[in-house]
């Protein structure tokens, strides 16, 4: 008899140890079989809308306008007798700041533009930086004779070449001046 308690209780600790798991997640329990769920599609990426060709040229227009009209009082005070230090610097100042707006508007436009353009709008903004410079080394003289030599040195970026290209292409005046209201 004292054999068969020590078997049966060696069977039940048997027993007890099979059935316990240190580990509840790898215990045996019965499970729903889980659904495997779809691999979500791709979802493409979207081509940028251009901008229409009528939307472009008015675009076009309100961004490079206001830094044209900038032209006239920086021409006004090269021309001045007396000449003006400070008023030069300030209309060329004024340009270059003018211009460089316009850049990050043509180079940022809300849409794109139309692949018709694009790499003149783009040749166009890259001329731009060459005038900006050039405006910049006006506003930074100090005195009669460096504006006079900076005025002198300015050379044509050749942005109003690709300006034009723009305008043809885009159906708008060729006249820039009457265009911007000038």
């Amino acid at each position: 008899m004292k054999k068969l308690g020590l078997v049966m209780s060696m069977a039940c600790l048997i027993a007890v140890a099979g059935c316990g798991s240190p580990h509840p997640e790898s215990a045996s329990t019965p499970t729903a079989p889980v659904a495997s769920s779809p691999s979500p599609t791709p979802t493409p990426t979207p081509t940028p809308t251009a901008l229409s060709t009528q939307a472009a040229g008015k675009y076009f227009l309100d961004s490079i306008c206001p830094a044209n009209r900038l032209i006239m009082p920086l021409n006004a005070a090269f021309t001045a007798n007396p000449l003006n230090v400070q008023a030069e610097k300030s209309a060329a100042g004024a340009y270059r700041d003018g211009l460089a707006t316009a850049a990050r508007a043509l180079a940022n436009p809300p849409l794109a533009w139309p692949s018709l353009i694009k790499g003149d709008v783009d040749a166009f903004v890259n001329d731009l930086y060459t005038d900006i410079a050039s405006a910049n080394a006006l506003a930074s003289q100090v005195d009669q004779q460096g504006l006079t030599t900076a005025w002198n040195g300015w050379k044509d970026s050749g942005g109003a070449a690709k300006a034009q290209a723009v305008r043809v292409k885009l159906g708008l005046s060729s006249d820039a001046a009457a265009s911007c209201g000038m």
